[in-house]
């Protein structure tokens, strides 16, 4: 083997030790629903983070539609379009967000270390009518007297996180809560006011397509207000003890390459 493909190798398998470093994260978001008179909604999803790379390579997970009830964990089911007779319930609604399981309904930006990942049922980051997700136009339903109806039913959640220099997570195992909220936890107003919610999806809406909503100021119908963020690594990928051999025997040859060509002929 010459020293160019040994080089080859070597690159090679440097990236799959990037790819090994990516690690899968468990994220519960909570947010006060003031007109229900205290039924929050709750987000519970997964991400995987590579630190290697400061990327997200996937972010899903289920919401409690607004008004209908607490969260409460029921796979494999999406109650968007009221009763599920496989359930046999009203009362149980969730949202899938990333309904077709791609993997890529979702938007990642790291602003100063904080990350804020927000994930949509929809392959579309148009939910509120005038489109986006931000509530500048007002909560209404996007597709109720749109014309971008095929953007209409859509939902999100949006969670937040900080990292280090390096990219690595350090927002880790803790309940962290908003200032004023009465539950033990870390204080850390910047993340839990980075969350948001919005359910434009057809159990939540009450009269004129409103879309129920929560964020910082709480100025949606839902009157929802961000109040605990909790995230938990799950599993990492570890880079295989034989790999780490291989790679030493590489450097070997490597270090013999150059030997043999510093050798008298």
């Amino acid at each position: 083997m010459n020293l160019k493909s040994k080089l080859a190798v070597a690159a090679l398998f440097a990236s799959s030790i990037s790819m090994a470093q990516a690690t899968m994260y468990n994220v519960t978001g909570i947010t006060f629903e003031g007109a229900t008179g205290g039924t929050n909604n709750e987000f519970h999803g997964m991400f995987d983070w590579d630190a290697s790379t400061g990327t997200m390579n996937s972010f899903s997970g289920t919401m409690n539609e607004a008004m209908q009830g607490a969260w409460t964990d029921v796979p494999g089911h999406d109650y968007v379009d009221g009763y599920d007779p496989g359930f046999g319930t009203w009362e149980k609604w969730m949202v899938t967000l990333d309904q077709d399981g791609d993997n890529n309904n979702y938007e990642v930006m790291n602003t100063n270390g904080i990350v804020t990942a927000t994930v949509f049922r929809n392959d579309t980051n148009n939910v509120f009518k005038g489109g986006g997700y931000d509530g500048a136009n007002g909560y209404q339903e996007f597709g109720q007297g749109d014309a971008n109806v095929a953007s209409g039913e859509n939902a999100f959640f949006t969670v937040a996180f900080r990292v280090d220099g390096s990219n690595n997570i350090t927002s880790l195992g803790m309940n962290i809560v908003a200032a004023n909220v009465p539950l033990v936890g870390t204080v850390d107003t910047d993340l839990v006011n980075a969350m948001a919610y919005g359910d434009c999806t057809g159990g939540s809406m009450m009269m004129m397509g409103n879309c129920m909503a929560g964020e910082l100021t709480g100025s949606s119908m839902m009157e929802g207000i961000p109040m605990a963020i909790n995230i938990e690594a799950v599993s990492a990928v570890p880079v295989p003890a034989a790999a780490w051999l291989f790679g030493g025997a590489l450097m070997s040859l490597i270090g013999a390459n150059r030997r043999k060509n510093v050798l008298p002929a």
